[in-house]
């Protein structure tokens, strides 16, 4: 396809696209079940900062997180990992749950908002050349455009001779993941009757996307070997899947949990977390990408708005 990789500069619309798109699908599953709007907002605010953040940390070595202590500067990253943006999510979420004093789960609207973004951000991906995978011969395989990611890469390691117009066809990974994801948004509701605990379909969800990454990495290029013929990112998600999958069987094991009726909290608390997650842009000044402030101010005027109503 002449304009797969052809487009380098679409990947951070697109982010920023996912971004948004995952907020909605949140905000529109957490409306149907109830949730308090103010809180509600501020959880998913929280979501989005952490996993604003998670996607670019996750791809700091050794030597970035040494020269960030040593000299308290963030450095540069320009690498993302969708991995590394379900993990910050997920902790930032949890940890405004926690700072709201809410008891139920908050977890399995994410679930939706997290495949709906994993298939917008992958259309980026595709359009930019970023994600490609190791070159195959199948029907399937992908061929990217002239003078994209992928040509450069095949050139620089001679995998087509020099002075080839195009590389030579690979995995379309992007593909494969808009795929999984779509597969995913169809199946969750499905999932969601069966699960019996709050919680379990969010859990469920990533521990399957993190089996998927795994077997994916096997056939996606340019990833650095760490252990045993494992990538870090395998090895990572080989943890996660294992741990998520098996905390699913656990608690769906127990006795059911009662839904419990959220009140909107106080506003004291309301407020403090809304400074907090001021605070967070502050302190990280400098290190966010114009995509970066969409995704924050997309994130945090709903909240403001939500907060003044409440006040």
């Amino acid at each position: 396809m002449e304009f797969a990789g052809a487009f380098p500069d679409l990947f951070g619309p697109f982010y920023a696209s996912a971004f948004l798109v995952s907020y909605l699908v949140s905000a529109w599953v957490g409306y149907r079940r109830g949730w308090p709007p103010a809180a509600w907002l501020l959880v998913l605010a929280a979501a989005g900062i952490g996993g604003a953040l998670g996607t670019r940390g996750f791809s700091l070595g050794i030597a970035d997180l040494q020269a960030l202590l040593a000299e308290g500067v963030l450095p540069e990253v320009g690498t993302r990992r969708i991995p590394g943006a379900v993990a910050g999510a997920l902790l930032a979420a949890g940890g405004a749950r926690w700072a709201l004093g809410i008891r139920r789960s908050i977890l399995d609207p994410l679930a939706y908002g997290g495949l709906a973004a994993l298939a917008v951000v992958r259309v980026g991906c595709f359009l930019a050349g970023c994600c490609f995978g190791t070159p195959t011969d199948a029907p399937w395989g992908l061929t990217y455009a002239e003078g994209s990611f992928a040509h450069g890469f095949h050139l620089a390691h001679g995998v087509v001779e020099a002075g080839a117009a195009a590389p030579h066809p690979v995995h379309p990974i992007p593909l494969y993941d808009i795929a999984f994801a779509l597969f995913g948004l169809a199946l969750l509701p499905a999932l969601g009757r069966r699960l019996r605990q709050p919680g379990s379909l969010c859990w469920a969800a990533v521990g399957g996307y993190a089996a998927y990454r795994f077997v994916q990495d096997f056939a996606r290029a340019n990833e650095v070997e760490a252990f045993a013929g494992l990538t870090a990112i395998q090895l990572a998600c080989a943890a996660t899947a294992v741990a998520a999958l098996a905390w699913v069987a656990v608690r769906e094991r127990q006795p059911v949990e009662r839904e419990r009726e959220v009140a909107e909290p106080g506003l004291a608390r309301l407020a403090a977390l809304f400074a907090g997650l001021v605070a967070v842009r502050v302190a990280f000044d400098g290190w966010w990408t114009p995509a970066d402030e969409a995704v924050l101010l997309v994130r945090l005027v709903p909240a403001t708005a939500a907060l003044a109503v409440v006040a």
